[in-house]
């Protein structure tokens, strides 16, 4: 059975990175800019993030969207 770290920003705390335990913290990010948060097991990490992991090896997501939030993506998105 696979187990999960998740990871909080220190700056940016609504983003959240997941790595599975034993591979190597991404060598594109400072480690020093996030702290770990918690272990999960496998059945209690979403499909979509442990499918993530297996294609990327890390998975991010941002916690605490708002209305606005998705209402500014949007009209970012638009023509």
């Amino acid at each position: 059975m696979n187990r999960f770290i998740y990871y909080r920003h220190i700056r940016c705390p609504d983003y959240r990175m997941v790595l599975m335990i034993g591979t190597v913290f991404p060598s594109s990010l400072d480690q020093t800019d996030w702290v770990r948060v918690e272990e999960r097991a496998d059945e209690r990490v979403h499909g979509e993030v442990r499918d993530e992991i297996s294609l990327r090896g890390v998975s991010f997501y941002k916690q605490n969207v708002t209305v606005k939030d998705i209402d500014d993506d949007y009209t970012q998105l638009k023509p």
